[in-house]
C-alpha cells in the first residue's frame, strides 16, 4: 500500500470515529428495567443502570434508570416490563431522584416493554410523595402506557401523581388514578410547562383545594381523547382547573366529577384561554357550574370557546359565566346560551 493510500485510509478511519463519537454524544440510550425493587443507582453518572455492584449482572431498577438518564445528554428510553413497581424510598424535597419522587431533569421516555402484553403500574402508596416530577426547564418526560397510582403530594406542595412546573410533559395511553393533594392538583400539576395528554384516563383523584384531576397554572396544555372520571375537589375544578392557562380540549369525556364550589368538571379563571371541541360533559356536580365555571376574572377576562360538545344530566346548571358558542353544542338546561335545550 502506498504512503498516500495509507494516509488516506487513516484520515477516513479518523473521520468515521469522530462521527461515531458525535452521534454518541447526542444520540439515544436505552435502559431495560429488570427489577421491581425500588433502589437507587450504585454509581449515578457512570452510564450503567445497576443498583447493586456486588451482585452479578446489572440490577436495573426504575429509580436507577431515571438517575442515569438525568446524568446524560442523550435522550434516554427506559423500557419497563409489565408488573407493579412500588416506590418505597422515602425522602421528599430532593431533586436527584435518589429518594422520594422520580425527578426528571434530562430527556426521558418511559414506556412499557412489548406492544400489548400486560400493564405497568407505578405505585406510590408507600412513598408518601408524588410519582414523577419534571424539575428543570430543560427536563422532558414522555410516558407511554403507564399507570400512575396512589401518589401523594408532599406537605405544602401540589401534584399528587405527576408534576411539571416547567419543561415538557407528554403522556400517551396513560392512567393517573387515586392520587391526592392537600392543596391543588390531586393528579397532575402543570406550571409554565408545555404538556400534551393523548388517550389518557384521569380518575378518582382528590384535592383539598382546586383541580383534583389536573391543575394548570399558566401552562400550554393539549388534551386529546382523554377521560376524566370521579375526580373530587373540595373547592373548584373537580376534573380540571386552569388559572391563566392556554388549554385545548378535543374529544374528551368528563363524567361524574365533583367540586364543592364551582366547576364540577372545569373551572376556568384568571384570563384562561380554553378551546373545547367535541367533548362530552355528563353527571358532573358543583354548587354552581356543574360542568363549566368561567367567572373568576381577577387577573383578566377568560376566553372560552365551545364547539360540537354535549352537556347532559349535570347537577345544578351545566355552565356559568361567559363563553363563545362555536356551534353544534347540545345543552339540556340551555345554560350559558349554548346550543339547543
Amino acid at each position: 500500500m502506498s504512503s498516500k493510500s495509507r494516509r488516506g485510509r487513516i484520515l477516513w478511519t479518523t473521520a468515521v470515529a469522530l462521527i461515531a463519537l458525535s452521534s454518541a454524544a447526542f444520540g439515544e440510550t436505552t435502559f431495560t428495567v429488570n427489577s421491581t425493587d425500588d433502589l437507587p443507582d450504585a454509581n449515578p453518572g457512570d452510564g450503567i443502570c445497576d443498583a447493586d455492584l456486588d451482585e452479578p449482572g446489572e440490577q436495573c431498577t426504575l429509580r436507577a434508570a431515571v438517575q442515569e438518564a438525568n446524568a446524560t445528554n442523550d435522550q434516554v428510553i427506559i423500557e419497563v416490563p409489565a408488573g407493579r413497581y412500588r416506590l418505597r424510598v422515602r425522602g421528599a424535597f430532593e431533586d436527584a431522584a435518589a429518594t422520594g419522587d422520580l425527578d426528571i431533569s434530562g430527556d426521558v421516555v418511559i414506556r412499557r416493554t412489548g406492544a400489548t402484553d400486560g400493564i405497568v403500574v407505578i405505585d406510590g402508596k408507600k412513598l408518601k410523595d408524588r410519582i414523577f416530577d419534571v424539575v428543570s426547564i430543560s427536563g422532558s418526560l414522555r410516558l407511554e402506557n403507564i399507570i400512575v397510582t396512589k401518589g401523594s403530594a408532599p406537605s405544602g406542595e401540589s401534584g399528587g401523581g405527576v408534576r411539571s412546573l416547567s419543561g415538557t410533559l407528554v403522556m400517551v395511553g396513560c392512567t393517573v388514578s387515586k392520587c391526592k393533594s392537600k392543596d391543588d392538583a390531586g393528579g397532575v400539576d402543570i406550571g409554565r410547562a408545555t404538556v400534551t395528554l393523548i388517550d389518557c384516563v384521569i380518575e378518582k383523584n382528590k384535592a383539598r383545594d382546586d383541580g383534583a384531576g389536573i391543575d394548570v397554572d399558566f401552562g400550554v396544555v393539549t388534551l386529546q381523547g382523554c377521560v376524566f372520571s370521579k375526580n373530587k375537589a373540595r373547592d373548584d375544578g373537580g376534573a380540571l382547573e386552569s388559572s391563566g392557562g392556554d388549554v385545548t380540549l378535543s374529544n374528551c369525556t368528563f363524567a361524574r366529577n365533583k367540586a364543592r364550589r364551582e366547576g364540577g368538571a372545569l373551572n376556568l379563571e384568571d384570563g384562561a384561554r380554553t378551546t373545547i371541541t367535541a367533548c362530552e360533559f355528563t353527571r358532573n356536580r358543583a354548587k354552581t357550574g356543574a360542568a363549566i365555571a368561567t367567572r373568576d376574572i381577577a387577573l383578566g377576562a377568560n376566553d372560552t370557546t365551545i364547539s360540537s360538545s354535549q352537556f347532559s344530566k349535570n347537577k345544578r346548571q351545566s355552565c356559568v359565566g361567559i363563553v363563545t358558542d362555536g356551534g353544534g353544542n347540545t345543552v339540556d338546561d340551555n345554560s350559558c346560551d349554548l346550543g339547543d335545550g
